[in-house]
């Protein structure tokens, strides 16, 4: 991406999210990716959440577990019990694998809540099970002092989530551009291949009152262009490194 002309950072400090923790030198949504993602000083945890078969609410971003263990299994179909017996073999980035232990929602709500950390929670769709996972969430948070925003593509499921819980922001997740102009929300999360085609998109969004998330951001002049135009969040797999390329302690 070749970057726009150089202009100063704004007064407003950019919020630093670790993309399903910090998942470039640990086990993607595993409790130490997220665990260290809060040891580096991040100011939230983004993560994805599915229901298993007893209806718990689990961190996994895949539909099965074929890509991040050497099974292949449902989640749908899973107990939390059997969920949490996986053991999470992560190759990206790594021949050897990155290993790491699975963790559910409730518990990375407790995590984020005694670090005093957001969470970024996307919910996928569409699953057999339809809105209860956001409905579960909106139970759930109740027990914890912790902000959170839910994300998703799914315009129905972040209308859904406005209803359950309207004292929360939420965000529309836009991967495509022909579908920014059907979002109503105020806050949207963006794709940085939008980004990286029409550099003048933030600038002209925030004209529109939008706030902006973008994900996954890693270059590091990415990661320093979003931050001069102003982003309310930037996702990432590098937590550690956003913060030092920001000057921030």
């Amino acid at each position: 991406m070749r970057m726009a002309p150089k202009k100063e950072l704004n007064g407003e400090r950019v919020k630093i999210y670790a993309h399903r923790g910090a998942s470039f030198d640990f086990a993607e949504q595993s409790f130490q990716s997220f665990k260290a993602a809060i040891a580096q000083g991040a100011d939230g945890l983004e993560c994805d959440v599915r229901l298993t078969a007893d209806h718990q609410i689990v961190c996994w971003h895949d539909r099965d577990t074929l890509r991040l263990s050497d099974s292949r299994e449902q989640i749908s179909r899973m107990t939390l019990e059997d969920f949490k017996k996986i053991k999470i073999n992560d190759r990206t980035r790594s021949d050897q694998g990155k290993k790491g232990d699975p963790i559910s929602f409730e518990e990375l709500a407790i995590l984020a809540s005694s670090h005093g950390v957001e969470l970024l929670v996307e919910t996928k769709h569409p699953v057999l099970s339809g809105g209860d996972i956001e409905r579960e969430i909106s139970l759930l948070i109740k027990k914890y002092e912790i902000k959170i925003h839910l994300l998703s593509f799914s315009f129905t499921a972040i209308k859904r989530a406005e209803k359950l819980m309207p004292e929360l922001e939420h965000i529309q997740l836009i991967q495509h551009a022909p579908l920014i102009p059907l979002a109503h929300g105020s806050i949207l999360g963006i794709d940085i291949e939008l980004i990286r085609r029409d550099q003048n998109l933030i600038s002209s969004l925030k004209k529109r009152g939008k706030e902006i998330f973008v994900w996954t951001v890693n270059d590091p002049e990415e990661i320093k262009f979003c931050a001069r135009e102003g982003v309310k969040g930037i996702i990432t797999d590098t937590p550690s490194q956003a913060k030092q390329l920001l000057g921030y302690p």
